[in-house]
């Protein structure tokens, strides 16, 4: 692309007679060279970018970029000189639009990619991102009150590293053959994780901000941010999920719930049996359907695209 944009484009027309035709292709140039930066490939180290999985394939986060401004006069002038100097060519095959919006109101942040991908065959097919994430904290009182559940939380987390530490040095390894204990682990180490995230999210949102209110300008790319927000938000779900486990350790005061565990560990090996079975007969069940009608399925798709018989159709519509 590089070697494209610096050729000498009026000495290789085929018509060199035409003279509204170097005309054209001499403002192209000129325009062109005014913003090479548009077409100069950035790698995504560069971009700070990351890969994207699309409806087609998983695209780099390298490429090249343009901002569109802030008001929507910039917008459209910046997207007529792309259109005029075909910046989306035949070799192109996605297109990505980034932005984020935030709702002061709910204090929410949403960071949204638009994909447009343009097959080999032709056409467009386009997908798209939303992620709703609440990456400022801690803005109102709840929020503070929040804070203070988490440094609580913190807190019993360093207790019972303490604990568990001293644990392992009494008990060796027996002490990795009770499962309440693998459950322990897996809850500090989750936990521990959710911290180093949330204290580097604050740091790098706040940093993002002030260089945003600095630069109004430059488009401030909170992707990073949202995706690892929307896994900070699995990851203390999970974690959650695990210490509700463990309230079964604790029930053994109670009569029904104690009949309830003891029923549950005595069948344990008849439900896992019975799960790999169904894991089976629902693998092998979906298996078949797409092997019936796999083939039925893509030879519609393949008739709307002028390749495959125009017979298979009826049948598939019946």
């Amino acid at each position: 692309m590089d070697v494209y944009l610096s050729l000498p484009l009026k000495d290789n027309f085929v018509h060199p007679s035409s003279g509204d035709l170097e005309v054209r292709f001499c403002t192209r140039f000129r325009i062109i060279r005014s913003t090479h930066e548009i077409w100069v490939y950035h790698t995504e180290k560069e971009m700070n970018g990351s890969n994207h999985w699309a409806l087609l394939a998983t695209y780099t986060g390298a490429g090249s970029f343009r901002d569109l401004g802030i008001t929507k006069k910039q917008a459209l002038a910046r997207l007529e000189v792309l259109k005029q100097n075909l910046w989306i060519s035949r070799a192109t095959r996605a297109v990505f639009i980034d932005f984020t919006v935030y709702n002061a109101n709910l204090n929410l942040f949403c960071v949204v990619k638009l994909c447009f991908e343009f097959p080999a065959t032709g056409g467009m097919i386009p997908s798209w991102s939303f992620r709703t994430v609440k990456l400022l904290r801690y803005v109102n009182p709840y929020d503070y009150f929040i804070m203070a559940c988490e440094v609580s939380i913190i807190l019993f987390i360093l207790y019972y590293i303490v604990e568990e530490s001293l644990e392992i040095k009494k008990n060796g390894c027996v002490y990795f053959y009770e499962v309440w204990n693998i459950l322990d682990l897996l809850v500090i180490g989750v936990s521990l994780i959710c911290i180093a995230f949330s204290a580097f999210r604050t740091v790098v949102v706040d940093n993002m901000l002030e260089d945003l209110l600095s630069k109004p300008d430059i488009f401030p790319d909170f992707e990073f941010l949202g995706f690892w927000q929307m896994q900070y938000n699995n990851a203390v779900a999970v974690d959650i999920f695990i210490a509700w486990i463990k309230v079964f350790k604790y029930i053994s005061f109670n009569k029904t719930m104690t009949q309830l565990s003891s029923t549950l560990s005595r069948c344990s090996k008849d439900i896992g049996g019975f799960a790999v079975m169904f894991s089976f007969i629902l693998f092998f069940a979906q298996l078949g359907y797409f092997a019936v009608w796999g083939n039925i399925v893509k030879g519609v798709y393949s008739t709307f695209l002028g390749k495959g018989p125009v017979k298979i159709l009826p049948f598939a519509i019946f």
